[in-house]
């Protein structure tokens, strides 16, 4: 491979030893002008920038929006020269359109670079996203199923308060879903998503004769949505009205879901070669994905291929919340796609919040452009929210680590292993950054110090990768808990209440003291603290604080500088993709 010593760009090195361009983009922007015997520096900081993006979660780099401002914060922005030479748009397109490396139709694959109106792709992401596409518009123009009588009477049976206004969109959403071959249901905390698709299921199951129920897949991106999922199932069917569903239809339900790297035969030694493809897809008749907006582009694409084209995909989630860590936008760009406009369906009744808390308005109110609406929700004089101004950005207010303390010390003197979880889901303490002075990582450091350990008891612990034969799944939160008797055990919920695992058979682990939001997706606390770093910062998203604030049940403690929460609610995240335009081909 071309290296930095045996071809110089003075840019491309400035670039990366400030941190904005990783080993990685540079090699391959040096590879490839190499390749095609360029000398053009425009090209070469085109490739780079381009490998950069997915790193970012677009699956493309939009020509018009490369201005340098986009790529660097203001640390990053110190350690460059202030006459960093930078192309225009025009400047980067007539470097793509001299080089052997951009072809103007790329359908035969052979050209690893791809550029479509504004938008350059590495050649993967555009298959895929091409993929995809196709996918999803074959399989939402497909022939609907009318619903019959025995249909609406047994919707009706379902869903009793859809009269009286309770349950009307989930019954118009159960409705849809069962008879569309491709159904998105979204919406926020508590608007009963999975309870409309288990009525749905009902409904399909209700259809069929006892030897020909379909076969029910339930899927999630991550072991820890898989298992909200499983509970959330579970649940349901223990709430169905009686004498609604006979056993033998109950039992075609799933009662466990898997992730979907697990039902695709997906393996980190061979992340491009899935059990289950085109050439020989999932046997399920119905597939139905929760977390969907967790789902990034790669991995949605290898399962609508999996899908068979006759059995029906029902994909839940909620579109304001964070996107993929990893590359797109699939669940927004799917919702926001006009042509699956009979395809998608928006809960908005929430049975979480209050409409009269200041909680639930804040939630409602981060979902929206109004920012005096969220000032109404903030200064409201109600418990449920509250507000901690930070004096010096870099460093953790005393009142955040108070309460950390307080709560620790609560899971420490926790007289019953039943006790410790149930308080283990009362308070968690969130933060924007990872890395930073009032980052997850410090935190974590400085309490695992002042507990004496990792493993101490009462320190709280998140399991970071799969372990089946534990039956814990990478995001699973549990508590250190020492009992009178015997060894020190960690310890997580599970459908039969406790699971107490010894300290030697935990899998791989980190502190949770404090949890990234991206970490605590998915999850619920009776009570959260949101730790927000200063404006300007590129974390600081609508998105982000919505996810964050959302995590709680009952009272959420909003903790930053003053204009943070505001800096947050004006910038959306808006990745780069080309979904949408597909999708309307």
């Amino acid at each position: 491979m071309t290296t930095l010593s045996s071809q110089s760009d003075t840019r491309l090195e400035q670039l990366r030893l400030a941190g904005v361009l990783e080993d990685v983009d540079v090699e391959l922007a040096l590879s490839l002008s190499a390749l095609v015997n360029s000398e053009s520096a425009d090209l070469r900081l085109a490739i780079a920038l381009v490998c950069r993006a997915p790193r970012d979660g677009h699956t493309c780099l939009t020509i018009d929006d490369s201005q340098l401002s986009r790529f660097v914060t203001d640390e990053q922005r110190a350690l460059l020269p202030g006459d960093l030479p930078w192309p225009t748009a025009d400047m980067l397109r007539s470097a793509l359109n001299e080089s052997a490396l951009l072809q103007p139709d790329a359908a035969d694959g052979v050209a690893p670079l791809v550029l479509r109106d504004d938008q350059l792709y590495l050649q993967r992401f555009d298959v895929l996203e091409a993929l995809l596409a196709r996918s999803v518009r074959e399989r939402a123009v497909r022939t609907r199923t009318p619903l019959s009588v025995h249909d609406n009477d047994l919707l009706a049976a379902l869903f009793p308060d859809a009269e009286s206004g309770g349950d009307a969109g989930q019954r118009d959403a159960a409705a849809m879903a069962l008879s569309a071959p491709l159904a998105v249901i979204t919406g926020g905390p508590g608007t009963g998503k999975t309870t409309t698709v288990l009525r749905m299921l009902v409904a399909l199951l209700a259809r069929a004769p006892h030897d020909q129920l379909p076969e029910i897949l339930l899927l999630a991106p991550t072991g820890k949505a898989a298992s909200r999922l499983t509970e959330s199932i579970v649940q349901g069917l223990e709430r169905l009205p009686a004498g609604i569903l006979d056993e033998t239809r109950r039992a075609a339900i799933p009662e466990r879901a898997q992730t979907i790297h697990r039902a695709l035969g997906l393996h980190p030694d061979r992340p491009h070669k899935p059990r289950h493809h085109a050439g020989n897809q999932l046997p399920a008749d119905i597939v139905v994905v929760d977390e969907t907006s967790m789902v990034d582009l790669p991995l949605m694409a290898r399962l609508f291929d999996a899908v068979r084209s006759d059995a029906r995909l029902v994909l839940l989630g909620d579109s304001d919340q964070l996107a993929s860590v990893d590359a797109g936008a699939v669940l927004r760009d799917l919702v926001e796609a006009p042509a699956l406009g009979q395809s998608c369906a928006a809960l908005t009744f929430s049975r979480r919040f209050s409409d009269a808390s200041a909680l639930g308005a804040l939630v409602i109110a981060l979902r929206g452009d109004s920012w005096s609406a969220v000032q109404q929700a903030l200064q409201a004089p109600d418990a449920s929210v509250a507000q901690l101004q930070m004096t010096h950005a870099d460093t953790v207010p005393p009142e955040v680590l108070r309460a950390v303390r307080e709560h620790t010390q609560r899971l420490r003197s926790a007289p019953t292993a039943e006790a410790a979880l149930a308080e283990l889901g009362r308070f968690r303490l969130l933060t924007a950054l990872r890395r930073s002075a009032i980052g997850a990582a410090a935190i974590n450091e400085l309490f695992v110090r002042e507990l004496g350990g990792a493993l101490a008891p009462g320190a709280p612990v998140l399991i970071v990768e799969n372990a089946p034969d534990e039956g814990l799944a990478n995001g699973d939160l549990g508590v250190v808990w020492q009992p009178a008797q015997g060894e020190r055990v960690a310890l997580f919920a599970d459908a039969d209440g406790v699971r107490a695992i010894p300290l030697r058979r935990l899998p791989a682990r980190e502190p949770a003291f404090a949890m990234t939001v991206h970490k605590a997706q998915g999850s619920e606390f009776d009570e959260v603290m949101v730790l927000l770093p200063p404006p300007p910062s590129p974390i600081l998203t609508r998105e982000l604080l919505y996810t964050a604030v959302s995590r709680a049940r009952s009272r959420v403690t909003v903790v930053g500088p003053p204009a943070a929460v505001e800096a947050a609610h004006a910038t959306r995240v808006r990745r780069a993709t080309g979904l949408r335009q597909r999708l309307a081909l």
